[in-house]
């Protein structure tokens, strides 16, 4: 029989170290309170009581809120609540999702009489109550009519949910001394531009990137949070990558391409002296060794040390994958990198031992959350390595202590809370660590030819890509943050999520009857592949079972085909090629022609399939007719998509400085401008800045209106 926690005022439920109280509404935990919004109480609630069946979505609707006329998806939202909370306190899997029967509590439950919680034994420094409330989002980034920026960010209204979450911590459980950060950061920027980490310090000096426009900015201020100034370089987009022991310099690579390929590197005087160029070297980004006598630039595949006195390499070492974000441990010791799977596009950090050249990975804790790990740097002290962490679409900071040499003790996590904190700095000098603080919300916005100005979509529907239905009906897109694939009616009504946590989805299409979506998804840490869902009631199956990873489906008009690409990636472009799906007989051939060739699309008429060259990035057309390929375009695109009557494929070019639409007329090769996106803020997604079309023809971009502002924490080392 099912029963609704007001028909049980008295019970009291035990699982792990909870201790969940009906009648005085409080859960708590053996070190501190747990707070959970009323609806997602009640949830908890009723899952718990009638923990031995399923429970199906519908009697959750029912009991807990009254079949008001709400979305079904508050169910979801209060599961995912719930699960967060929990696991804030305790790892372990409490509620289960049977997706399309209903849900059930898993964990054993005990019932008895309540302890009173100032009875309880609590942890002083982790007592403090979370509470799972979003701090209120300042205004647009830009007013979308005028393009001017409109935002002015309340510094107070920021830091004091930061100040909740920081005094949350989760605190290392240590016999000996434990890394802790003090209560309330300090926030040291209020600009609207989007800032690039790392964020680099020296005494009182902090220098930055932003970007805006297409156009990168070296910026400096102080830690007392003055006015930003911008310092003058030779690059003309320079990216900050370190300082020099001394002070007296600083690194910097010229962003000369897309923002992930390798630009030549420069030191640039902070004082009196000309700017030096690295000859014959470009790469992603570097840092000085403590001495000052080396730098460590990653290129890719390659670790390379050089010389600041000539300016010459004197090694090179081969990584496994793609690197990025070098740290020095000691001079002649080991250098700690980020190192990205090309494959699955997830992170981890490595440990590169330069007496041998040999490079392992760290295993930094079992902790589920750590799947994706990276830009990670040591305390002043040497004594813990500090990284960020990203888990369902947010940013944490997490440390582990040095229990000696190749041994690290078990992660955990400094921050926790909406807020993401991105892209650890430690200060050499003393117990400080700078971070940007996010807050990660984009929206999609539509381009009006008549005005020449971007509006928001539906509201500024928060996404990163969006898939309209062939009668226009619907909508399928990806959410941000944490990549949920939802549907929804054209007009944005009636959402529901219909791929279950903790799966995340990318580039969705529906099929020419409505029936299915074709998308990529995966789950965090792993390889992305392309699945077909059942639009209704969200089913899902591997488009091509077993261990091949496929990219970017897209549907031939009949519906009875499929083509497919790889994901790019720098290390593995000699592999890529095409696909073709037959969806009847699931047989699965190679396009010809098709070596080198990524993220296709299937014309409307069904007569071209487009897709981009991995080596030159310029569109490539095939006539299904003949299976002839031709060059259609002269620049660089990305993303392209179909005109409804099959005449032309709109597409970004990313290179310009401003970037912009183009239209290709795929008879003519004619190029034409539809639009520019100087004033939409570039979105930071997974796959680049998106932009698809409208059912009307209008070009809909992502524009980010995040918070994005750096801060500075204290930290201390305290005894236990």
């Amino acid at each position: 029989m099912s029963v609704a926690p007001n028909s049980i005022p008295n019970q009291v439920f035990r699982f792990g170290g909870f201790q969940l109280d009906v009648q005085r509404r409080e859960l708590a935990h053996d070190n501190g309170l747990v707070k959970l919004s009323g609806k997602s109480f009640e949830t908890l609630v009723f899952l718990l009581t009638n923990r031995s069946r399923l429970v199906p979505k519908d009697e959750l609707l029912a009991e807990v809120w009254r079949n008001r006329s709400i979305s079904d998806n508050v169910v979801d939202q209060a599961l995912t609540d719930i699960r967060r909370a929990l696991r804030r306190h305790e790892d372990g899997v409490w509620v289960k999702t049977v997706y399309g029967e209903g849900y059930a509590f898993v964990g054993e439950v005990v019932e008895g009489n309540a302890v009173p919680h100032d009875q309880r034994p609590t942890d002083a420094g982790s007592a403090i109550v979370l509470e799972e409330v979003e701090p209120p989002l300042p205004p647009a980034t830009r007013d979308l009519c005028t393009g001017r920026d409109n935002r002015k960010l309340s510094i107070g209204a920021i830091t004091g949910g930061i100040s909740i979450l920081v005094l949350g911590l989760v605190l290392f459980n240590s016999q000996h001394k434990r890394l802790e950060l003090t209560p309330g950061p300090s926030q040291l920027t209020s600009t609207t531009r989007a800032k690039l980490s790392p964020v680099i310090a020296k005494g009182n000096r902090i220098f930055f990137t932003e970007i805006e426009g297409g156009r990168y900015h070296l910026m400096q201020t102080t830690n007392q949070g003055a006015e930003p100034s911008e310092v003058a370089t030779p690059a003309r987009n320079p990216y900050a990558c370190d300082i020099a022991p001394d002070g007296e310099s600083l690194l910097v690579r010229d962003v000369e391409g897309a923002f992930d390929e390798y630009g030549p590197l420069w030191i640039v005087p902070l004082g009196k002296g000309d700017a030096r160029k690295v000859p014959d070297v470009t790469a992603f980004d570097g840092s000085w060794s403590h001495a000052g006598k080396q730098i460590a630039a990653a290129r890719g595949g390659d670790l390379l040390i050089i010389s600041t006195l000539d300016l010459k390499v004197i090694r090179k070492i081969s990584l496994p994958g793609y690197g990025w974000w070098p740290r020095w441990s000691t001079e002649d010791g080991k250098i700690r990198l980020t190192i990205m799977d090309a494959k699955s596009l997830t992170n981890a950090i490595w440990e590169v031992d330069l007496a041998t050249g040999n490079a392992s990975r760290l295993e930094l804790s079992s902790d589920p959350r750590l799947r994706n790990v990276s830009a990670g740097d040591w305390t002043s002290d040497r004594k813990h390595f500090v990284f960020q962490a990203l888990n369902d679409g947010t940013y944490s900071i997490w440390a582990s202590p040095e229990e000696g040499p190749r041994r690290l003790a078990t992660a955990f996590p400094l921050t926790a809370g909406p807020i993401g904190w991105r892209g650890p700095t430690l200060s050499r000098e003393r117990e400080y660590m700078y971070a940007r603080g996010q807050l990660a919300k984009l929206e999609v916005v539509k381009y009006d030819t008549a005005s020449g100005q971007y509006r928001r979509f539906l509201g500024g529907l928060s996404a990163e890509t969006v898939a309209f239905s062939s009668d226009k009906e619907w909508i399928a897109y990806t959410s941000i943050p944490g990549m949920a694939l939802w549907k929804a009616r054209a007009n944005g009504l009636e959402k529901r999520r219909i791929v279950p946590s903790p799966w995340q989805a990318a580039l969705p299409r529906w099929s020419p009857d409505g029936s299915k979506i074709a998308a990529m998804l995966r789950k965090p840490g792993q390889a992305w592949k392309a699945f077909l869902i059942d639009a209704g009631d969200g089913s899902m199956e591997e488009l091509v079972p077993g261990g091949t990873k496929e990219a970017a489906p897209s549907w031939s008009p009949d519906g009875k085909k499929i083509v497919l690409g790889k994901l790019f990636s720098v290390e593995d472009s000699d592999e890529i090629n095409l696909s073709l799906v037959d969806l009847l007989s699931r047989k699965v051939v190679l396009v010809p022609g098709s070596e080198h060739l990524f993220h296709p699309a299937w014309s409307t008429d069904g007569q071209h399939i487009v897709a981009i060259n991995s080596r030159s990035f310029r569109l490539y057309l095939l006539d299904v007719r003949t299976q002839q390929w031709r060059p259609l375009t002269t620049q660089r695109a990305g993303f392209p998509t179909w005109s409804a009557d099959g005449a032309s494929v709109v597409f970004l070019d990313p290179d310009s400085t401003f970037p912009r639409v183009y239209r290709a007329n795929i008879k003519t090769a004619a190029v034409d401008t539809l639009a520019e996106l100087t004033d939409v803020r570039p979105a930071n997604s997974s796959f680049g800045r998106w932009i698809g079309l409208h059912p009307d023809g209008s070009v809909l971009a992502v524009q980010d209106v995040s918070i994005d502002q750096i801060f500075g924490f204290e930290y201390r080392m305290v005894k236990r």
